[in-house]
């Protein structure tokens, strides 16, 4: 299993990696020591922390042309319906 997982790491996109470790971490800090003061402060309403993570993560990926220099590949249009 090892063996797999670090036999494909050559392939990884860096920037892909460093973006999607640094939005694990932003949430695990969120909900390990955030997440609770500012439910109390916001008097029980619940930050919706993923979402904005997510909308930060597209500024981010627009602001810097992630997907044309770095080759971070991104969804693009997505249908309604």
């Amino acid at each position: 299993m090892y063996r797999d997982l670090f036999g494909v790491l050559g392939d990884t996109n860096l920037v892909t990696l460093a973006m999607s470790v640094s939005i694990v971490v932003v949430l695990e800090v969120y909900a390990q020591l955030i997440e609770k003061r500012l439910t109390r402060f916001l008097r029980g309403v619940s930050f919706p922390a993923h979402l904005f993570i997510v909308a930060v993560g597209i500024g981010v990926s627009h602001g810097l042309g992630l997907e044309g220099r770095h080759k971070v590949k991104v969804v693009g249009k997505v249908n309604s319906g």
